[in-house]
C-alpha cells in the first residue's frame, strides 16, 4: 500500500503541475487586468478542476467504473471546500502577513495540493479494495 500511495502522489503531483500552470496563468492574467483577488482565485482554481478530475480519475487513481453521481459530487465538495479554505488563507497571507500576492499564491497552492491529494485518495476516488484494506 505504501508504494502505491507514493506512485499515486507522484502522478497526482504531475497532474497538479499541469493544473498549476493553468491556475497561475489565468490568475496572473485576471489580476493584471484588474480583477479582484477572490474572483481571480475562484476562476483560476476552477479552470484546473475539470482537468484534474478527469486526469486523476483515469490516470492517478485508475478508476474505470462507470461514472457515478457520487464521485463527481464528492470531488466538487472536496474542491469547493479546499477553494474556500485556500482563498481565506490567500487573503490572510496577503493582508495580514504582507506576503506578495504571487508568493502567497504559491504557499496556498502547496497547502491546497496536500488537502486535495488526501481527499481524493481517501474519499473521492476510494476503491472498494482500498476501503476494505485489501490494497
Amino acid at each position: 500500500m505504501r508504494n502505491q500511495t507514493i506512485i499515486e502522489f507522484i502522478k497526482f503531483s504531475i497532474v497538479g503541475a499541469i493544473n498549476t500552470v493553468v491556475d497561475f496563468g489565468v490568475f496572473s492574467l485576471l489580476i493584471s487586468n484588474g480583477c479582484s483577488i477572490l474572483l481571480s482565485q475562484t476562476i483560476s482554481y476552477s479552470c484546473g478542476m475539470l482537468n484534474s478530475f478527469i486526469m486523476n480519475r483515469s490516470w492517478t487513481f485508475k478508476e474505470s467504473k462507470k461514472n457515478e453521481y457520487t464521485e463527481p459530487l464528492k470531488y466538487l465538495v472536496a474542491n469547493v471546500t479546499t477553494l474556500i479554505l485556500v482563498s481565506m488563507l490567500l487573503l490572510l497571507f496577503i493582508n495580514q502577513v504582507n506576503l506578495p500576492v504571487l508568493v502567497a499564491k504559491v504557499v496556498c497552492t502547496g497547502i491546497g495540493m496536500i488537502i486535495n491529494f488526501l481527499s481524493s485518495k481517501f474519499w473521492v476516488f476510494q476503491r472498494m479494495e482500498r476501503s476494505r484494506g485489501y490494497e
